[in-house]
């Protein structure tokens, strides 16, 4: 009798239990139909180091009533992301930002860098809820084509942002163990030279400070031993702004012991007590 009675009992708490279980499973129901927007996003250059900032525009395909925030999310090859959040004023359908590219440091070894690294696109919006009263529906999903980025190396003493300093300016190159390259910088006008590197490795770089006059200025690179062959080649060229101008070009059958400028021409200007570089190809 005992143990039938502890059966009975035992067949009981196994339903009971099975009950409070499955009314669990079912408690959430996600019965909200979603509306999937896809946007248009612009990135302003498609090469970059880690650790570094790249502008973006992009478009959405609706306005809303209210505020909202758009995601635009940097993935690279191994899966590291980086997130940045734009907020949209009610009735636009357009906006404007930075990303910081995932990573430190050295990840290719080498000036070609590798193609396809990264990928930005639009990965969300949300629309900005009341501080009181009742939810308003909030729907959406945003996605965009997916933008590739080539990573590139980060020239650990030039590609940083350096206080009081208008410009900071990074030259890499092909095969730098066989071509030895230098770096300067002179006044258009006097043809005084005002920055020089010769550090006879990979990456030559310097900066402009404020307290030179405005101006032009010419970059000038210097063939100090070459092989000869074409020399593909980049220069980097970083504001304390955190924007980029970032240029590509072949030095072409370098001599050794000559020079070739400009490569590169720099202005600057003071406005309000504030200097700011432009850059420009000759």
């Amino acid at each position: 009798m005992k143990k039938i009675k502890y059966i009975i009992c035992s067949m009981a708490l196994l339903t009971i239990l099975s009950c409070g279980d499955d009314d669990f499973s079912r408690a959430y129901v996600d019965d909200e139909i979603k509306t999937a927007l896809t946007g248009q996003l612009e990135l302003s250059r498609t090469v970059a180091a880690p650790g570094l900032k790249i502008g973006f525009t992009f478009s959405l395909p609706q306005s809303f009533n209210v505020e909202s925030k758009v995601e635009v999310t940097a993935t690279t090859f191994d899966f590291k992301q980086s997130k940045s959040f734009v907020t949209v004023p009610a009735g636009q359908m357009s906006g404007s930002g930075t990303i910081t590219m995932p990573g430190t440091g050295t990840v290719a070894n080498s000036f070609f860098g590798i193609n396809d690294f990264v990928t930005v696109q639009l990965t969300g919006v949300a629309l900005t809820q009341p501080e009181s009263g009742p939810a308003i529906e909030d729907p959406y999903t945003l996605s965009s084509e997916g933008i590739s980025v080539r990573f590139i190396d980060r020239d650990p003493n030039w590609m940083r942002i350096l206080s009081a300093r208008s410009l900071v300016l990074s030259l890499d190159w092909a095969n730098p163990a066989e071509n030895d390259l230098d770096l300067y910088v002179y006044n258009s006008v006097t043809g005084a030279y005002i920055e020089a590197s010769e550090t006879g490795s990979r990456w030559e770089g310097d900066f402009i400070d404020d307290g030179h006059p405005d101006g032009v200025y010419y970059v000038e690179v210097g063939f100090w031993s070459v092989t000869g062959d074409d020399i593909p080649y980049s220069i980097h060229c970083l504001r304390n702004d955190d924007t980029v101008d970032y240029y590509e070009g072949v030095f072409q059958s370098p001599v050794s012991r000559t020079y070739l400028s400009p490569i590169l021409v720099l202005t600057k200007t003071t406005i309000d007590g504030n200097a700011y570089i432009s850059t420009s190809l000759p």
